[in-house]
C-alpha cells in the first residue's frame, strides 16, 4: 500500500472542498488526485480525477523532512468567518499526522505549502494558499 493525503478547505458561507492524493503501490510513477465538493468523501459529488507524477509529491514531501517544520506554532488564530484547512497525511495506513489551521497558514508550517499548492495547482480549480491569502486580506480591507 502507498500514501494517501486529505486537504481539506471549509470555507465558512460556502461547500466544502475536498482533495484526496494517493498512490496505490509505492514505486508507482503517478499519483491521483480526487476533488470532492461536499462534507464528507463518500456522500458528496467527485467533480474531477487527476494524475500527478508521483516524483513532484515525493519533492513536496520532502520539505516536510526539514528540521525547520515545528509540531505546533507558536501563536495561534481563531475567528469565526474564514476558512478552515486541514492536510492529513497517511503513510501505508500505520502512521498518521494531521495539520489543521484557519485561514492564514502558520509561518512554523511554512514546509506544508509546497505540498498544499501541489495539490491545489493540480485539482484543475486554479486556486492557491497564495490566492486564498490575498483574498482574506482584501476582505479584511473592504470590510467584505
Amino acid at each position: 500500500m502507498g500514501m494517501y493525503m486529505k486537504f481539506t478547505v471549509e470555507p465558512s458561507f460556502e461547500e466544502t472542498c475536498i482533495f484526496v492524493l494517493s498512490q496505490n503501490h509505492l514505486g508507482d510513477l503517478t499519483c491521483q488526485l480526487h476533488v470532492y465538493l461536499g462534507k464528507i468523501c463518500h456522500d458528496s459529488k467527485q467533480l474531477s480525477v487527476h494524475e500527478v507524477e508521483a516524483k513532484l509529491v515525493d519533492e513536496a514531501l520532502n520539505q516536510l523532512m526539514q528540521p525547520t517544520s515545528a509540531l505546533l506554532p507558536k501563536s495561534t488564530i481563531v475567528g469565526l468567518d474564514g476558512t478552515t484547512y486541514s492536510l492529513e497525511l497517511h503513510n501505508n495506513g500505520h502512521i498518521s499526522v494531521v495539520y489543521s489551521w484557519w485561514c492564514y497558514l502558520p509561518k512554523e508550517w511554512e514546509s506544508l505549502k509546497p505540498l498544499v499548492d501541489l495539490i491545489l495547482t493540480h485539482s484543475g480549480l486554479g486556486y492557491s494558499l497564495e490566492m486564498v491569502k490575498r483574498e482574506s486580506q482584501l476582505q479584511g480591507r473592504t470590510g467584505g
